[in-house]
């Protein structure tokens, strides 16, 4: 069993204003799993700064390299490995990353793609998109174009101060579309 991590740099196409800075470049954790011929793929959801999480990239690295990685050395059921890292109290987002290698392993490994794989869906859920802060007419663009590319649920980013202001001048022109702001705790 191999298990390796790359750290990306990929460019935003937009900044992406949150309450707590404004990100130009997300920095993804990539974990590929080599095992039987097998190679899977899983990403962390961590980000670069603890800004948004106590886990950023370099914890969710540090408890993945020390404690979770022998874990999967057998290459277990996703399942399994939850057992096993049940004593490791939060760092859910670095838990998630080797669960999500474990179920495109295993999915490959049964030659099916990862949707048959996982089973019947539970229900269905209207995919979303999250829209930084900008200048309120940028925004509502950003808006216009999710919604001609068919999102059913749109997020905006808001802040202390300025969450009126946005969420009137939306719901002036989209009065009822389904609408949720976040403010990242401000």
């Amino acid at each position: 069993m191999k298990l390796e991590y790359y750290l990306l740099d990929m460019p935003l196409i937009v900044p992406f204003k949150t309450s707590f800075g404004t990100d130009v470049n997300r920095k993804p954790l990539i974990f590929r799993l080599e095992h039987n011929g097998i190679v899977s793929y899983s990403e962390s959801v961590t980000d670069q700064d603890p800004f948004y999480s106590y886990e950023d990239n370099d914890t969710a690295l540090h408890v993945i390299k020390r404690y979770l990685a022998q874990n999967i050395k057998d290459v277990p059921d996703p399942e399994e490995f939850l057992t096993r890292s049940s004593n490791i109290k939060g760092h859910n987002m670095a838990k998630a990353a080797l669960e999500m290698l474990l179920y495109d392993y295993r999915a490959r490994e049964m030659g099916k793609p990862l949707h048959e794989f996982l089973g019947d869906s539970r229900g269905y859920a209207n995919v979303g998109i999250s829209i930084g802060m900008d200048d309120i007419n940028k925004m509502i663009k950003r808006i216009d174009d999710a919604l001609k590319l068919k999102y059913k649920r749109i997020k905006v980013k808001i802040m202390k101060g300025e969450e009126l202001k946005i969420v009137s001048a939306i719901r002036d022109v989209y009065p009822d579309i389904n609408l949720s702001v976040d403010a990242n705790s401000d």
